[in-house]
């Protein structure tokens, strides 16, 4: 008999897309799932084929909410709903097992257009945001949205010629410098659930909590690339040849040579929305890509103690590689599987220039090997 992954932790239930409406419950034989800053979340549920229906896992009718039972605050009566996803593909095989492809419930958004004129003037940015979600609800799902204030201010114009997808435009608003985060709040209420995609102009909080290499962590790794190093940046937005609108920003404070980029935004008329794409950008690219990752077992740290968008201090050696600072949490991988605990790999972006966190880092003492 195929052992079930969600032991007495976990509960995966199987609603109808276009309602909320629970219909039936998972038990799988894996399951895993990730959930990141400003980016939809992907996930997976491996189950044994003889014990579903066509019906429960059909692409476009069905959305699955994934929810602790245990841990602070939860409870099998008040689950904690840690990831949901759309059913985007599922494929069976000769093995007796179904594996059902996820997307989190905000891919959506990248299924519905702007087709009406729509301009905002000086309002907050966390608001924009949130009237963007808006457009959708309409024939939609139950996907709502909330706007925390905000002292910053912007204009957005969107033409309905452009049919633009709404998560487009709310991904790029997240992208401008000091852009506002999302975070996801799922509630179930009489068997149905509802996620609200809640604006803030910053997503977590800055915490104590310490993730070290063999303490906390019981696997680590960390990649560095320059794929899309770009420290001078041209961005291209409305218009064509003489008359197309250009914003050149550049990173005068770095230690590298001169990389272009060019990205292009063709739907912005405005110069200052143009220098704030260009900007953000900027800021993203003028270092090489750094990516500490940190895998720990069980629930120990409390999930509500370590979510995505939170800072925390991370230390983690590699004999004459270290790296060593405040970190922001940019995804929470978690997986569920028979044979171990669940466990949770943490993606993490340095607070500061990857040039001074890694590469102006001291090797730990303790790993250094003599010269």
């Amino acid at each position: 008999m195929m052992e079930c992954a969600c032991g007495e932790n976990w509960v995966i239930e199987v609603c109808d897309l276009a309602t909320g409406q629970v219909r039936t419950r998972w038990l799988p034989l894996s399951a895993e799932w990730q959930v990141s800053l400003n980016q939809v979340g992907v996930g997976s549920v491996t189950l044994p084929s003889g014990a579903i229906t066509s019906r429960d896992i059909w692409p476009g009718l069905t959305s699955v909410y994934i929810s602790r039972i245990t841990g602070r605050g939860a409870s099998p009566e008040n689950p904690i709903a840690e990831f949901a996803g759309i059913v985007n593909e599922f494929g069976a095989s000769e093995s007796g097992a179904t594996v059902v492809g996820l997307l989190s419930i905000e891919s959506y958004l990248e299924r519905r257009v702007i087709n009406t004129d729509v301009r905002w003037n000086r309002i907050s940015q966390t608001l924009i945001g949130a009237r963007l979600v808006q457009l959708a609800e309409p024939d939609g799902i139950p996907l709502r949205a909330e706007a925390a204030p905000s002292d910053i201010l912007r204009d957005r114009e969107f033409f309905a010629w452009s049919f633009k997808e709404i998560g487009e435009a709310v991904q790029q608003l997240t992208e401008v410098i000091d852009g506002p985060d999302w975070e996801l709040r799922h509630e179930r209420v009489e068997g149905r659930w509802s996620t609200t995609m809640v604006f803030r102009d910053f997503v977590g909080e800055d915490n104590e909590i310490q993730l070290r290499s063999d303490i906390e962590g019981s696997a680590y790794s960390l990649s560095v690339s320059a794929e899309d190093l770009a420290n001078h940046v041209f961005a291209i937005g409305a218009g064509e040849e003489e008359d197309q609108l250009v914003a050149a920003v550049n990173d005068a404070s770095g230690i590298y040579p001169r990389f272009d980029a060019t990205p292009s935004w063709k739907d912005v008329t405005r110069l200052n929305t143009l220098f704030s794409h260009a900007d953000g950008y900027l800021d993203i690219n003028r270092e090489p890509d750094a990516r500490p990752t940190m895998t720990v077992h069980g629930l120990d740290p409390d999930p509500l103690d370590l979510k995505v968008g939170d800072i925390v201090n991370v230390s983690m050696g590699y004999g004459p590689i270290s790296f060593r600072g405040k970190s922001r949490i940019t995804s929470v991988s978690w997986t569920l599987d028979p044979e171990s605990p669940e466990s949770r790999t943490f993606e993490l972006v340095p607070m500061e220039r990857a040039s001074r966190s890694i590469l102006n880092q001291r090797p730990d003492p303790d790993h250094c090997e003599d010269c």
